[in-house]
């Protein structure tokens, strides 16, 4: 069987004799370990992905000899590439298809189309890019909705057995009523996070307990407007058009949404006191 420039896609679909018959001028790789062969050019070199779906290469030594190039610069800048943090956050269909891209670009190296392989190594850059984008997308929306339900468990919980809480903690049942109110900003948080989620790069390599920290602290600060926007609202300080008996309820669930979702509400609110504190105190002065 000629065998020479072929390309195989997978040991499972040759003899395992072909592929010792292909190892023969490779004497230290282990036939177990060529789990997806890519390229093999007679007496010449061997690119395959290992057994952890990992690409490598080896040469003979009449391709060392033959081969008057300098490939030790592509060949760095493709093995960095594959040991990028965030590969190790793929899946191992992602893992594979991206390494078997690397090593399509080796066997590009190998065989002097150096313009070629510069493409194939920034399709394999771009594509772990996206990738990128899309772990974290992906980690940020699961801890997001995760969140939330456990908040809202808790504070069904709590509505249900508010007077147990109320005696146990020594606190008035205003404060957990409005307690109960705040937490909803977690849903105006929660729908801000989906709505951004699609039009931000996010970077996996901070790796999944950070992307849950900063999803917990937007959550629990959404809780934290939401408290601080009941209690301005019931002192008549903002939307005080709508205040009225008949319509409190509503206007409570809407605002502590509001404010969940938009992260600069509050801050601005504050900002306006602030300023209009300080426009005073310069009159009187």
């Amino acid at each position: 069987m000629d065998i020479g420039n072929i390309r195989i896609i997978n040991k499972n679909n040759i003899r395992r004799t072909e592929i010792l018959e292909i190892l023969k001028n490779f004497s230290d790789i282990s036939v177990d370990n060529v789990n997806t062969l890519v390229r093999y050019s007679s007496e010449r070199y061997i690119v395959w992905l290992d057994s952890e779906n990992e690409f490598d290469w080896e040469t003979t030594e009449k391709y060392d000899t033959d081969n008057k190039n300098d490939i030790n610069t592509y060949i760095s800048k493709i093995g960095l590439l594959q040991h990028q943090p965030i590969a190790r956050c793929l899946s191992k269909k992602q893992y594979k298809e991206f390494n078997y891209m690397l090593a399509e670009a080796v066997v590009l190296v190998l065989e002097n189309e150096f313009c070629e392989a510069d493409k194939h190594i920034l399709a394999a850059e771009q594509y772990l890019n996206n990738r990128n984008c899309e772990i974290t997308r992906k980690w940020q929306l699961e801890f997001c909705f995760i969140i939330l339900f456990v908040i809202l468990l808790i504070a069904g919980f709590a509505k249900q057995n508010y007077l147990v809480i109320s005696n146990f903690l020594g606190i008035s049942t205003e404060v957990i009523d409005t307690l109960g109110y705040s937490v909803l900003g977690t849903i105006g948080a929660t729908l801000s996070i989906i709505q951004k989620s699609g039009k931000k790069c996010y970077d996996c390599e901070s790796g999944r307990f950070l992307n849950f920290l900063e999803i917990l602290s937007r959550m629990f600060a959404s809780v934290i407007s939401g408290f601080v926007v009941i209690y301005l609202y019931n002192l008549d300080l903002i939307f005080a058009n709508f205040h009225s008996e008949e319509n409190s309820q509503y206007c409570l669930i809407l605002i502590c949404i509001i404010a969940g979702f938009s992260e600069r509400l509050v801050p601005s609110i504050i900002s306006n006191f602030e300023n209009k504190e300080y426009k005073e105190n310069c009159c009187n002065d």
